[in-house]
């Protein structure tokens, strides 16, 4: 994930965010678990839902923190996604 387009997200109009995210997220993996594949869509949902750029920019910044090795055990937020 390029940071410069987490950056570039907020500054965008909303259907454009939400491009951007969508296809940011939907690189080709093969090795993908099932339950990756089930986490993504979700991610994309909630991305197609998101009403502001400033909140797809949240959803992906808690991705890249989370795939950076930032993330919070058992945070609310990892716990929305791992129910999926």
């Amino acid at each position: 994930m390029d940071r410069s387009l987490l950056d570039s997200i907020d500054k965008m109009a909303v259907l454009d965010a939400r491009a951007l995210a969508t296809s940011m997220l939907k690189t080709p993996n093969s090795r993908a678990t099932v339950r990756q594949k089930m986490v993504i869509g979700r991610l994309i949902r909630d991305i197609a839902d998101a009403h502001t750029s400033a909140e797809v920019t949240r959803i992906m910044w808690n991705v890249y923190m989370s795939k950076s090795g930032f993330g919070i055990p058992n945070s609310a937020w990892k716990t929305h996604y791992r129910s999926a």
